[in-house]
């Protein structure tokens, strides 16, 4: 049967490749999978992550875009990616549909949210 299999990657554009490539890779534990003059394709997992240069977040937010990635011990990785540098938003929370979070953003603006499904507290 022909359908959607799931998300193959998304394309993150930025006003400064190097920068931003050195957060997903340093920070966060990315590889670099393929680098062109004005794009990197970067990895993690089955994850791909396209930075290609064109701006900043600005026309994400006005599109309210939110991005999700999942991690097997949220709290682990706070503590590792401040550990790196890094200042998310706040600290990990739990909230009522089963999910701990917490908020990071990138260098060019993009929020992203860490979550580990923990089930719901009811």
């Amino acid at each position: 049967m022909t359908g959607i299999r799931g998300l193959h990657s998304v394309t993150l554009f930025v006003d400064d490749l190097e920068r931003a490539a050195g957060f997903y890779v340093e920070m966060l534990g990315f590889a670099v999978e393929t680098r062109y003059a004005r794009s990197q394709l970067l990895r993690v997992g089955d994850f791909r992550l396209v930075l290609h240069v064109g701006g900043t977040a600005a026309a994400a937010e006005a599109a309210a875009l939110h991005l999700h990635l999942a991690v097997d011990d949220v709290d682990a990785f706070h503590e590792l990616v401040r550990a790196r540098g890094a200042t998310p938003e706040g600290v990990p929370e739990t909230k009522p549909w089963g999910l701990r979070s917490f908020e990071l953003r990138d260098p060019s603006g993009h929020l992203w949210e860490f979550v580990e499904e923990v089930g719901s507290g009811e």
